[in-house]
């Protein structure tokens, strides 16, 4: 990351050292806030929302105002953040008003996993060139950060009985330009006259593929999950793993939102307004998205009725009316 980004992490940890620190975890709104300054540099440290769920992807900002004249050295940083992964960040341009110099970074994160995360302090470094200056070296810790990550499901197993299947697929109204189709008609009546010898001379019968529909493709998909062998070997992060992306293609197929590549949260962020899932609708996928997840990234484990139950109600999500057993697929 680039040095705003070490920024933002020096300002997380920085401030539990500092001789003026503040970490606010019961303001009204739903927002975490941390501050801490020294030597008249003032770190200003968000987190949003201040207790996210484990489909959310939580913002994090930090902004740093210091005198122009500051020069800053920021520690080098990963692509994760106390348990978090980093999915983005930006810099907005420093601002200099009244001879004061404000960076914002800002940083898109992803939970892994729910319960407490822990962001530690880390250490950003001052200089002050000016013979006036109240230290001409030091540094500035942020607070530690305590997050709490939360789920829509609680403890409650991963199954799908509370999921409903889309709407039906939206029609397609296509837009013609009549111009160019009449002015190549005589062309293609040509052509056509062609073809149709072609067609006499070779007497090639000349077979239609066979175009299956999204509720086939993942029967196939269904029995193909049934043969695979997961839970045989124990495996409940593999078979949910596949489970999971049935049902996505299958949206994708149906709906035209491309979930196969996308993580929950993009998920269910490009699943907002569409007119095929309605706001229940909405809240159920979620639900099962979110306990998936834990079954795959928690080590959650749930029963065996549990894991029959998303089983089955996978199939009835996608249309499937003769199910395929568990049984076959333990």
């Amino acid at each position: 990351m680039k040095r705003a980004s070490v920024l933002l992490v020096a300002a997380f940890c920085a401030s539990a050292c500092s001789p003026r620190a503040d970490v606010d975890s019961d303001a009204a709104d739903d927002v975490l806030r941390a501050s801490a300054a020294k030597g008249g540099v003032e770190l200003a440290l968000t987190l949003t929302p201040k207790q996210p769920r484990l489909s959310d992807e939580p913002r994090l900002e930090l902004v740093v105002t210091a005198d122009e004249a500051v020069t800053v050295t920021a520690p080098a940083t990963s692509s994760t953040l106390g348990g978090f992964v980093v999915r983005a960040y930006d810099e907005s341009p420093a601002v200099v008003a009244g001879g004061r110099k404000i960076t914002t970074s800002r940083w898109t994160l992803e939970p892994q996993t729910i319960g407490r995360h822990v962001i530690a302090p880390w250490t950003l470094s001052y200089a002050d060139p000016r013979p006036q200056a109240e230290h001409a070296a030091f540094t500035l810790d942020t607070p530690e950060l305590v997050v709490e990550v939360t789920s829509v499901l609680a403890n409650e197993p991963a199954t799908l009985d509370a999921l409903r299947g889309p709407g039906a697929p939206l029609p397609v109204v296509a837009r013609m330009r009549w111009g160019p189709w009449i002015a190549a008609a005589g062309g293609v009546v040509a052509v056509a006259v062609l073809v149709a010898l072609w067609i006499r001379n070779r007497r090639r019968r000349v077979e239609a593929p066979i175009v299956r529909t999204p509720t086939e493709l993942a029967a196939d998909e269904f029995q193909a999950l049934a043969r695979a062998g997961f839970l045989a070997r124990g495996d409940l992060a593999g078979f949910y793993v596949e489970l999971t992306a049935v049902v996505r293609r299958y949206i994708e197929r149906t709906t035209s939102i491309r979930a196969p590549e996308q993580t929950t949260a993009e998920f269910l962020r490009a699943m907002r307004g569409h007119p095929a899932f309605d706001a229940e609708q909405q809240t159920r996928l979620k639900a099962f998205l979110e306990a998936a997840d834990l079954v795959k990234f928690a080590a959650v484990r749930p029963g065996r009725d549990a894991v029959g139950a998303s089983f089955a109600r996978g199939q009835e999500f996608v249309g499937l009316a003769a199910a395929v057993p568990l049984e076959a697929a333990a």
